[in-house]
């Protein structure tokens, strides 16, 4: 065989070989938001949507980590659709898994139950549900969990390490309902103590909720409870800079400023989605909201940090022990 010949042999060996890695990293690319079972045609077929990118520590990673989690236990074949930011990707979406006759569709978040109720009709043989929000027909149904009683707690925290007596809180514009609750609560301890409340329009604007943040400091806060997933991040930074304490979000958030981080609510998105399923798989799907609790085990207190002494810890403790429905948290020095 002359070298030419050789030479064109090894060309198209090669050639075939990149074609077939290619082709293997893209089925294995589509898998990742698809799930590993899609083919089996018993499965019972959920479609996620999210308004969010699915990046760590934001609300939308938290739709990809309940998928994961129903794909494990459930026999589900799954499909999640991100970033989706206007009414026409979602609505696209929504037909999609209408015509297809796809069981469940589960909404992110509240934003999804107009859009839902203002389809769910057309799609009688798929079920639409939404994290939050009100369900309007007969297919259609939310699930939703009501932090405020454990929130009140955060407050009583926050007024242990707060000089000004001024604590904020600072959320995505209609994500906060909590805020006569909690001052209400703190000023049993405290007749002096503040609530006070600024909000940015999107979970994923950190540049406004930075300056959300610095208005709520410059106002005398100096605990804040941010509310946001995404930009919680950069709160976190610019707040250890200052000397700014702060209270987390979904996620235990004292690994970004142990020292910074009072504690944090900790939401358990993935087990949200696990209800979901168990009642639909068992036919105990009604068609109304779904209130979860803490029994359901889908948020909780992080423990106390560092910055805790022993007689703070042990009085916030003792406090939360007088509440039936509060499981104690722990922690401090």
């Amino acid at each position: 065989m002359d070298s030419s010949r050789q030479s064109n042999y090894i060309l198209l060996g090669g050639t075939i070989l990149a074609i077939l890695t290619i082709s293997s990293l893209l089925l294995l690319s589509n898998q990742l938001f698809t799930g590993s079972n899609s083919s089996n045609e018993e499965l019972v077929n959920v479609h996620i949507l999210t308004t969010d990118s699915i990046a760590d520590s934001s609300w939308g990673s938290e739709a990809y980590r309940s998928q994961l989690l129903i794909e494990e236990k459930f026999d589900v074949a799954t499909e999640l659709h991100s970033h989706l930011t206007t009414p026409g990707q979602i609505e696209m979406q929504i037909r999609r898994a209408g015509n297809a006759e796809v069981n469940v569709v589960i909404g992110h978040g509240r934003e999804f139950s107009d859009i839902f109720a203002a389809h769910a009709l057309d799609y009688p043989k798929t079920t639409f549900v939404t994290i939050h929000g009100e369900p309007t027909h007969p297919n259609q149904a939310s699930y939703t969990f009501d932090v405020t009683n454990l929130e009140k707690y955060i407050g009583l925290a926050g007024l242990q390490k707060s000089e000004s007596n001024i604590i904020g809180v600072l959320s995505m514009v209609g994500d906060w309902e909590g805020e006569d609750t909690m001052t209400n609560f703190v000023r049993q301890y405290d007749s002096r103590a503040e609530i006070i409340h600024e909000t940015v329009p999107s979970r994923d604007d950190s540049q406004a909720a930075l300056r959300q943040f610095n208005k709520l400091v410059q106002d005398g806060a100096d605990v804040i409870y941010t509310r946001g997933n995404l930009f919680n991040r950069f709160v976190i930074e610019e707040a250890a800079e200052q000397g700014i304490y702060i209270v987390g979000f979904i996620e235990d958030q004292s690994f970004l400023q142990e020292e910074t981080v009072l504690t944090s609510l900790l939401i358990h998105i993935p087990e949200v989605y696990e209800k979901i399923m168990q009642d639909y798989m068992t036919g105990g799907m009604e068609s109304k909201q779904h209130l979860l609790t803490e029994e359901d085990l889908v948020y909780s207190l992080a423990p106390l940090g560092p910055m805790f002494t022993e007689e703070e810890v042990l009085f916030i403790t003792e406090e939360m022990e007088k509440d039936p429905m509060i499981h104690v948290i722990s922690g401090g020095n």
